[in-house]
């Protein structure tokens, strides 16, 4: 069954951020494919918004892109084999996901079906609302908190002098680089306990086996 603008808008969107290009390079990339046509980054705009649909030529330069046949591409409404080749996860992994965020309550009627898809691939790849997704999620929080605390402590100039003159900063002269009114113990008082959460949380995902 043809699916709808709005879910072929939804699958060419996939399609391309799988790719990590911008709407302009995917434009690019799609007006390659299909010779001397011309497309703009408004007109993938458009697409991805279900505004209206690309022709048969483009269209099967977009299920080139996304390795898949064009019947690939314009059927199949819910997309489980596209989400499924873009992820490299199984449809029936996907789909048993998504029944069981059903099961456990976390899926509203008003909810879009692809982004319910899009949570179950989530999970599955453990960045969703699980157990490991929110352990994951506080690991990567832990290292943005990292490097704030040096941009709190390190001195880009006085870094910069000392790699001009002794090369790659050694752990040792680390303390070197600190603004002066900054207590380097402070620093790595604040650095081992940081260390020490994340340490904690891999012993979490290993007892629980949340990998």
């Amino acid at each position: 069954m043809a699916i709808s603008n709005y879910y072929l808008g939804q699958k060419i969107s996939s399609i391309r951020l799988n790719l990590g290009l911008s709407q302009e390079q995917f434009a690019e990339k799609v007006g390659n494919l299909t010779g001397s046509d011309t497309i703009s980054k408004g007109t993938v705009n458009n697409w991805e918004r279900g505004r209206n649909k690309p022709n048969k030529a483009r269209q099967i330069a977009i299920a080139k892109l996304g390795n898949m046949t064009r019947d690939e591409l314009v059927n199949d409404e819910y997309g489980w084999e596209l989400w499924s080749k873009a992820t490299g996860i199984s449809e029936e992994k996907i789909k048993q996901e998504y029944d069981r965020m059903h099961q456990a309550g976390r899926v509203k009627k008003e909810d879009d079906i692809q982004n319910i898809i899009g949570q179950a691939v989530a999970n599955l790849s453990g960045d969703g609302q699980t157990d490991a997704g929110a352990i994951n999620q506080i690991e990567n929080a832990i290292l943005k908190l990292e490097s704030m605390v040096d941009n709190f402590y390190i001195d880009d100039e006085k870094k910069k002098k000392y790699a001009d003159k002794h090369g790659l900063l050694s752990l040792a002269n680390f303390d070197d680089t600190f603004y002066d009114d900054m207590n380097p113990d402070v620093y790595h008082e604040i650095f081992k306990i940081l260390q020490n959460t994340r340490m904690q949380l891999d012993d979490l995902k290993g007892k629980y086996h949340l990998h």
